[in-house]
């Protein structure tokens, strides 16, 4: 018998929640009739976008290790055990049949709930290295699937299913045209388009380096559309308004991403799984700068298999300052070389993923 009442927990940052939207997204359309609920962190940029995107979600009180003051870990413990209880009622009210987390801190009492309370429990694993939750919580799972080959010296061999990073539907299917989405943004056309994309809550690295080279950038023949993160924009806009900027143009949040993708001729941007999910689908030519505090490095460890294979430029953090302008400014000048990196990201691309999830649930839960 199918799960027709089925529980989705991901959430915390953009990279956790699209992908649970993309695999909702499938069920409905592979499994018509079913249930959906998912459950977010309160206070988080999921108790937005989910219901936005028509589904219910039921808000638990969560958050992650401080590492920064591993004695306010106390507290975290705290919240952790009334967000397990929480859960449980949550999954008894609903009367779930199947619980799949797609990472996050609200996603780990979810599952560790489902797991207890005997319910089947599905991982969707984004990166290459998993994170300790997910290993753990692997031993329980009935299946997890993955994005990257390799995984299974971290899980069961048994249950792991190769599928790929799940990719909002507008993204994967890329519908506009370049002039059409410049058009919608406000850019010229006939002009480069670089994209600096930090993710959905920006990153300083980046969003220091667009500031520190503002009016450099605004000289060239090239627009930039700067995705700063909520906390960052307002000081975009003061920068760009009291220069004059009219070439770079902030934006907090980009909601129609895949027009941002559709109208770039170059992404500067981190190297989350699901960015790099993202840029391989839409073939895009692209600079990859990691994150340097995410876990396991397995940021900077994505960014070097694409760079080793020619798919794209890895330039480290603590590099920015000496490399990136100069890089930015070859690659916008050589439009080659943009082809050519284009060509072999495509390489990496696993169309299709949702759906693929969704099958190898309904085939194995």
């Amino acid at each position: 018998m199918k799960p027709e009442r089925i529980v989705i927990s991901g959430g915390g940052t953009g990279g956790h929640i699209f992908p649970a939207l993309a695999i909702a997204d499938a069920f409905r359309r592979l499994a018509p009739g079913c249930q959906i609920l998912f459950i977010g962190a309160e206070g988080r940029m999921e108790m937005e976008k989910v219901p936005a995107a028509g589904y219910p979600i039921e808000p638990i009180r969560i958050e992650g290790l401080n590492r920064r003051n591993p004695l306010q870990n106390f507290v975290v413990a705290a919240k952790l055990l009334k967000a397990l209880r929480d859960c449980q009622r949550i999954l008894r009210t609903f009367r779930a049949q199947l619980v799949v987390g797609t990472g996050g801190f609200v996603s780990g009492p979810a599952l560790w709930a489902a797991a207890g309370m005997g319910l089947p429990v599905v991982i969707q694993e984004q990166n290459s290295v998993p994170g300790l939750t997910n290993k753990i919580l692997g031993r329980k799972a009935r299946l997890v699937c993955t994005a990257y080959p390799g995984l299974e010296k971290y899980f069961p061999r048994s249950r792991v299913v190769l599928t790929g990073n799940p990719v909002r539907e507008q993204i994967e299917n890329l519908h506009p045209s370049r002039t059409e989405a410049c058009q919608r943004l406000g850019l010229d056309p006939a002009e480069p388009v670089v994209l600096v994309y930090g993710g959905s809550q920006g990153a300083l690295g980046l969003n220091r380096f667009v500031e520190e080279h503002a009016s450099e950038l605004n000289k060239g023949k090239i627009q930039v559309l700067w995705q700063t993160g909520a906390h960052f924009l307002k000081r975009a806009e003061e920068l760009v308004q009291s220069q004059s900027l009219t070439r770079i143009h902030p934006v907090g949040f980009i909601e129609e991403m895949h027009q941002a993708y559709a109208a770039a001729d170059l992404v500067v941007s981190r190297a989350g799984a699901m960015t790099i999910s993202e840029l391989a689908l839409c073939a895009k030519a692209a600079i990859l700068v990691p994150l340097p505090t995410a876990a396991h490095n397995h940021q900077y460890l994505n960014a070097r298999t694409l760079q080793d294979t020619s798919a794209a430029i890895c330039i480290p953090e603590k590099e920015l300052k000496d490399r990136l302008m100069p890089t930015l400014q070859d690659l916008i000048r050589d439009e080659r070389s943009r082809l050519q990196l284009s060509e072999k990201i495509r390489g990496f691309a696993r169309p299709h993923a949702a759906e693929a999830i969704v099958h190898a649930i309904l085939n194995v839960v």
